[in-house]
């Protein structure tokens, strides 16, 4: 069976007595603190975001500077945010994650206490909505997925075709709508991903549901939205929903930080490793994570999703 990690008790952002929007509670402190992160996408959510979030907390964030795609939406409370599109994301910084806190690496060590991540559900919900045409009380489903090389190997966690048809046959009969979300080689949302094999999973899904009103894929969101980058145009989506299908790495941490549950097909990573799934994921937002680390139990966990979850549109 896969692991279900039920939200531990804690002052988080989904927190009736958190405020979406504080100011900076010392106001004579001095903003110093430049933040400028190159690394892997999941590790800069896990780790550098809620840093920076807590250093504006606190009175002391002057800049932050994201690299490759925009994150600005991600940063919007820094005082100065700006992005380098030239620059290419390493992958490998454990080394470099320690001044964030993160002693022993980013999936073992405890959570730091300069840590607090921001409530991107109540900043993004206050931006409006993308269109989609979601009739009010239509349960909304967004799966994340990815194909690319791992650790110099062929890819591992991923969601295959056959289980993406089922899955979304099963959410399709249930009433929900599904969006659909995985860039093409045309669109790096998460800038360190390099050339990623074809998983044929597009032109698969097309195919078969295309003429279906109640599936898109977010590219076809994004081309209704043109003057907005794709990264805002997933961002705004995410906040609409409460339930997240994802796969290992940044989408699953991004899809963490929305509420609501979030099912994580997980084959191979440190995250298992180090327990970072139980001990850090559901302190983004108060997610509900759950673990499947095998299609079979992705499934289950799926229908268990359709019987207790509602997944209203906000």
């Amino acid at each position: 069976m896969g692991n279900v990690y039920v939200l531990h008790p804690w002052v988080c952002p989904c927190n009736s007595s958190f405020h979406p929007s504080p100011s900076p509670p010392h106001e004579d402190s001095i903003p110093t603190v430049d933040i400028s992160f190159k690394g892997e996408f999941g590790y800069e959510l896990i780790a550098v975001l809620p840093h920076a979030y807590w250093h504006f907390l606190n009175g002391t964030l002057k800049s932050t500077k994201s690299c490759g795609s925009s994150l600005s939406l991600l940063y919007y409370f820094s005082p100065a945010h700006s992005t380098d599109p030239d620059c290419k994301r390493l992958d490998y910084h454990n080394h470099v994650i320690k001044q964030y806190g993160f002693t022993k690496g980013l999936h073992f060590s405890d959570i730091p206490e300069y840590w607090h991540p921001p409530p991107l559900v109540y900043r993004t919900r206050e931006l409006g909505r993308v269109w989609l045409d979601v009739p009010i009380g239509v349960p909304l489903v967004i799966i994340s997925n990815k194909y690319e090389i791992e650790w110099a190997k062929p890819p591992a966690n991923f969601i295959d075709v056959p289980t993406l048809r089922t899955v979304i046959h099963e959410f399709l009969n249930k009433g929900y709508y599904v969006v659909y979300n995985r860039p093409g080689k045309s669109i790096k949302a998460d800038p360190e991903q390099g050339d990623r094999d074809d998983l044929g999973d597009h032109l698969r899904l097309a195919e078969e549901f295309g003429s279906e009103a109640r599936f898109r894929t977010m590219q076809q969101i994004h081309e209704i939205w043109p003057s907005l980058d794709f990264n805002e145009v997933q961002f705004r989506m995410m906040a609409r929903s409460s339930c997240f299908v994802s796969v290992q790495g940044g989408s699953s941490v991004l899809s963490s930080y929305w509420g609501g549950k979030n099912i994580i097909f997980y084959r191979k990573g440190w995250e298992g490793q180090g327990r970072a799934y139980e001990r850090i994921y559901h302190r983004m937002s108060g997610a509900k994570i759950e673990v499947a680390k095998t299609y079979k139990v992705l499934l289950e966990r799926v229908q268990e999703m359709i019987r207790g979850e509602r997944c209203k549109v906000v």
